[in-house]
């Protein structure tokens, strides 16, 4: 049987305005369901951008996960004050892990990007 890698993007790469909150962010991903089987075992790939200007405090990102009964934080990652610097990484989703989303807010200034995917493997 082949194996196969796809990714799947949760938050496309956007440049986020400054503000928002957790309550009310400036931009969130749509919910993607990962508990079907063409996703197989998967992993988040995360990304936060500083611009050529500097955000006067640092964007966050909060990757929610959905249990098959509610939505909950389930990392939050975040960038920093420094212009042009970038911030990635991977986490491997947990097996109860039905559906994954994100928000993005906290920074002030100046606009973030943000990216959030999914790494799918099949076969």
């Amino acid at each position: 049987m082949a194996i196969n890698k796809s990714r799947v993007e949760v938050l496309a790469e956007v440049s986020v305005p400054a503000g928002g909150t957790k309550a009310a962010p400036a931009a969130g991903g749509a919910s993607l369901a990962t508990s079907t089987t063409t996703l197989g075992r998967s992993g988040l790939n995360w990304r936060i951008k500083n611009g050529a200007s500097a955000p006067g405090a640092p964007g966050i990102m909060i990757i929610q996960a959905y249990d098959g009964a509610k939505w909950f934080d389930y990392q939050p990652v975040a960038g920093d004050t420094v212009a042009n610097s970038e911030y990635s990484g991977s986490i491997v989703l947990e097996a109860y892990v039905q559906g994954v989303r994100c928000i993005c807010y906290g920074h002030t200034t100046n606009p973030v990007t943000f990216e959030l995917t999914i790494s799918a493997v099949a076969g």
